[in-house]
């Protein structure tokens, strides 16, 4: 977990592939921990993310919307899920601490 946000997990992908089936339960049971995570599979090429990348994806938003969770998209191959609705909404407000306006894309 990071040290700056503690309720935050990383996974980001190497050039290997997605996790295995240990870590991708680690990853749900970090969820639903309550733990939002921070999914990065930039280091897949396309043909890996469409054959392992889009199905790990499918899971971990599966886990997400079947306990109440979302997943949101931030860029290509780079999404957050959380435990629950609202989550983001509510750490990105916290993060800023009321500075300013924050909108779907962080501006």
């Amino acid at each position: 977990r990071s040290t700056l946000f503690p309720y935050t997990t990383l996974f980001r992908s190497s050039t290997d592939g997605v996790p295995s089936e240990e870590i991708k339960l680690k990853l749900r049971d970090a969820l639903l921990d309550g733990v939002m995570i921070l999914l990065d599979l930039h280091d897949l090429d396309p043909q890996s993310f469409e054959k392992e990348g889009r199905p790990f994806i499918n899971f971990m938003g599966g886990v997400a919307f079947a306990h109440k969770g979302r997943m949101e998209y931030i860029e290509p191959a780079l999404y957050v899920v959380t435990p629950h609705e609202g989550m983001f909404e509510e750490w990105a407000e916290e993060e800023l601490g009321n500075a300013g306006s924050f909108d779907r894309q962080g501006r």
